[in-house]
């Protein structure tokens, strides 16, 4: 039976973008798809452009992405969940490629391979290297990669809506910790836009990512016998 697909799509102050990242998911090659738009306290026009397509549209006060994720997740109905960040863009196979795989291999998650593009008219950003630019096909551990079974998120866990940038980072250390296997399909999936203003160029998201890093060493630590 084809499952259910719930895309959950985390809205701030995204009104640029969000047309174009709905669209890709309207796209798609794989119609069984229920598509959560989590307001997050925008202030902009974003939410207007959610509320016009055929989504469901949920507001709350801004608590992060993270918190909007799993505001996604408590409302979402499907089998299988897929994230789609408001300034990316998915290729039309990307939900079929990672459900066929999930099928394959039921206890593993999925990351799609992403490719950069610089949004026109932006410069480059100092914190993006142009090496990125020149490696087309490479895993992608941001969310609008990943694809996940829901009773493997759920035995990972929520997303720590005490983190406000690093809260995806944090899944994947956890999922790590666990042994939770990853496959990864050969072809590119999902392109991720770059414009400047990306959370994870901010010095609070490198900040996060640093406690991120302890957390996880601790974690290995307090899993490892210490020897006689």
């Amino acid at each position: 039976m084809t499952p259910l697909v719930s895309v959950i799509i985390p809205l701030h102050n995204g009104e640029p973008y969000l047309a174009q990242a709905l669209d890709s998911v309207a796209a798609q090659d794989y119609d069984k798809l229920e598509i959560i738009v989590v307001d997050d306290g925008s202030t902009d026009g974003g939410a207007a452009i959610a509320a016009s397509r055929d989504v469901v549209l949920i507001r709350q006060e801004q608590r992060g992405a993270g918190a909007a994720r799993n505001t996604g997740i408590d409302r979402a109905r499907g089998e299988i969940l897929m994230f789609l960040d408001q300034d990316d863009l998915w290729l039309p196979t990307k939900v079929r490629r990672q459900v066929e795989i999930l099928s394959a291999h039921p206890d593993s998650i999925c990351i799609a391979q992403q490719s950069y593009f610089i949004e026109p008219g932006h410069e480059k950003p100092a914190w993006f290297g142009k090496e990125h630019l020149l490696v087309n096909d490479h895993a992608g551990w941001a969310p609008s990669c990943l694809a996940v079974r829901r009773e493997i998120f759920e035995r990972v866990g929520r997303f720590d809506e005490r983190l406000q940038h690093g809260s995806d980072v944090d899944w994947h250390a956890r999922a790590s910790h666990l042994g939770i296997a990853v496959e990864t399909p050969p072809e590119t999936l999902v392109h991720r836009r770059i414009h400047g203003t990306n959370n994870s160029a901010s010095l609070a998201a490198m900040t996060e990512f640093f406690t991120i890093v302890r957390s996880a060493v601790k974690r290995n630590k307090s899993a490892t016998p210490e020897k006689s």
